[in-house]
């Protein structure tokens, strides 16, 4: 073999080899990247279910705060009932404190 063709094919050989290593840079690169991606999903499918947990409690507390406001409107019922009983004995008093108060009038003249 003379010695252009050596060196030709060392030429050869080295621009092959160069290309292997670009190529397989190029692999581990996207093999990088792809991890990159494989714990960016991981990551995102963490969070999905910390917000799910979430929007569950939150859910949670809605039943609750409608429970809440049923028995507030029951209580709101409740007490308007009462202030109608109130004013109801409180003209009963009046009235009884009338009669009471006519009652000792007419003794008075009376005696």
């Amino acid at each position: 073999m003379s010695g252009g063709k050596f060196t030709a094919l060392i030429q050869k050989y080295e621009t092959a080899l160069r290309a292997a290593k670009d190529e397989a840079f190029v692999l581990r690169r996207e093999r990088e990247m792809a991890k990159d991606v494989d714990t960016m999903v991981a990551d995102l499918q963490q969070d999905k279910l910390v917000l799910e947990s979430k929007v569950a409690a939150l859910n949670r507390e809605i039943v609750k705060t409608l429970g809440l406001q049923e028995v507030a409107d029951k209580l709101r019922a409740q007490v308007s009932d009462l202030e109608e009983k109130r004013v109801g004995m409180q003209r009963l008093l009046l009235l009884r404190w009338s009669v009471s108060d006519g009652l000792v009038e007419n003794r008075s003249r009376r005696l």
